[in-house]
């Protein structure tokens, strides 16, 4: 109990501002890994950036006069291009798109190019999609003929014919039992998501304070990504924030309320945040 104590209060502490200024090292060697076209060191390198400082555009010395605009998403997302994960090399390019300092530099045309190039990929991947049924068409009028004429009938019976009954199916047919659809995520926890990953990170956040209402799995999807957005601002802000780091651990610990088999993916969100997601008490 002392240990965990002690380690909840450390992760509580600010970081060290050091830390803020690692992006520049660690987009270096990122760079490096990109003119050797080693594409999974850049991802790697790239990832580790994104977590130190999400916020794309500053000028980074490289060495003597070479600058480089830092795009952390934008060689991230060209890097997963090169390794055929197209899903998440769209998703980077998308997020460096959407900040707006990569179209003002000459890597936006392989961003351009590696995007479409994705899109016809995922596109070509997808399944084939069902065409509905036909409609059916309405039975024709039954046509009822006069009676032949014949002996005068009785008095009509009193007895009424026993209600028909459906045949049961033969063994080994196949069910008519027509499967449950599947729930849609809701649309505003889709939005907010569309928007993080984009690098929206307070519009993430006021769309998923105003979602109401959902339980299970959907409410720690929406706790996780909420965490995610907020430590976002909180690393943009050069984490002096603490009491929205502090709103980072609720949301942790609500989503393990929630859902405690959930947790972030290595894939799409960046190692600082998925350490603190397994510290976070």
């Amino acid at each position: 109990m002392i240990a965990r104590r002690l380690r909840l209060a450390l992760l509580l502490l600010p970081l060290a501002p050091l830390a803020w200024a690692d992006f520049k090292d660690t987009y270096r060697k990122g760079i490096e890994a990109v003119d050797r076209k080693r594409w999974a060191e850049v991802a790697q390198h790239m990832r580790e950036a994104i977590g130190q400082n999400p916020k794309e555009g500053a000028a980074v010395k490289l060495y003597g006069t070479r600058f480089e605009t830092y795009l952390p998403h934008f060689h991230l997302g060209y890097a997963l291009s090169q390794t055929g994960d197209c899903p998440g090399a769209l998703r980077s390019l998308e997020a460096s798109e959407s900040q707006g300092a990569v179209r003002a530099s000459p890597s936006y045309r392989q961003l351009v190019d590696a995007k479409a190039a994705c899109q016809r990929l995922v596109a070509a991947a997808a399944p084939a999609t069902t065409l509905p049924a036909p409609p059916t068409l309405p039975p024709a009028p039954t046509t009822t003929l006069p009676p032949l004429p014949g002996p005068t009938p009785g008095p009509p019976s009193t007895t009424r014919p026993p209600p028909p009954t459906t045949p049961s199916p033969p063994p080994g047919a196949p069910s008519t039992t027509v499967p449950a659809a599947p729930v849609a995520a809701p649309a505003g926890l889709v939005r907010a998501a569309e928007a993080y990953f984009a690098g929206r990170y307070d519009e993430s956040v006021s769309l998923l304070d105003r979602l109401t209402g959902l339980t299970g799995r959907p409410a720690a999807q929406a706790h996780l990504l909420r965490a995610a957005a907020r430590f976002a601002l909180y690393r943009m802000g050069g984490e002096r924030d603490v009491t929205l780091r502090q709103r980072v651990l609720e949301d942790v610990v609500a989503c393990r309320q929630a859902d405690p088999r959930l947790s972030p993916d290595a894939e799409a969100f960046p190692p600082p945040f998925a350490e603190l997601f397994r510290g976070g008490r």
